[in-house]
């Protein structure tokens, strides 16, 4: 099993990896849960529409608020780049959702049907958020805030006021407008003030 994601009880999704008897490479299998049991859920039907001629690869589930959401990368065969895709399941079908120009998202927070957060690419500190319509780019503070982390020295330098905070993941705390995430935040420095640290933040409106 790769990755699952619950909607509500009576919903949830899941991706495995399956290999055929005598084969070497994986192929993706999509599994829904019905309230009662898991099936089998056949991409095919959907797939020109979220696929296109790709085969699915690097799946992440997500859910909340009763919506479903796929994002991962599709593979065009050998010697070709990868895509991104992203697609929302609409009770019936998995649908493309078109992703802007910077397109690796990664923690993504499902809110609500058209209330999609999700990081972009890390060095770039940017969020998207999807209202239905479209994806819109939030910028993220770059650098660290105080209480800063202290470097090698065990506390902060001049130097050490130019880390960066670098966020990974985020998932929001149901019925509030707060959130939790995770990330790292580093100093680009060289030699022994350079450093890298885990951090759990709290976001409070």
């Amino acid at each position: 099993m790769l990755d699952i994601a619950a909607v509500s009880q009576r919903e949830a999704w899941a991706i495995a990896e399956l290999y055929d008897t005598g084969g070497s490479v994986p192929r993706m299998q999509m599994l829904r849960f019905d309230g009662s049991r898991w099936q089998k859920y056949d991409l095919s039907s959907d797939r020109r529409a979220v696929l296109g001629s790709g085969t699915l690869g690097t799946p992440a589930l997500y859910a909340g608020a009763g919506s479903a959401w796929l994002f991962a990368r599709v593979h065009h065969g050998p010697g070709t780049y990868s895509t991104p895709i992203a697609a929302r399941f609409d009770g019936t079908h998995w649908l493309a959702v078109a992703l802007p120009k910077e397109s690796d998202m990664a923690g993504v927070a499902v809110l609500g049907p058209s209330d999609i957060w999700a990081l972009g690419n890390p060095k770039q500190q940017t969020a998207w958020h999807w209202d239905g319509r479209g994806w819109t780019a939030i910028r993220l503070p770059l650098e660290a805030r105080a209480p800063y982390v202290t470097g090698i020295t065990g506390k902060v330098t001049e130097v050490d006021r130019n880390q960066a905070f670098r966020l990974a993941e985020i998932a929001p705390v149901p019925g509030t407008d707060e959130a939790w995430g995770v990330g790292k935040v580093e100093l680009g420095a060289f030699g022994d003030a350079n450093f890298s640290r885990a951090v759990i933040v709290r976001y409070r409106p």
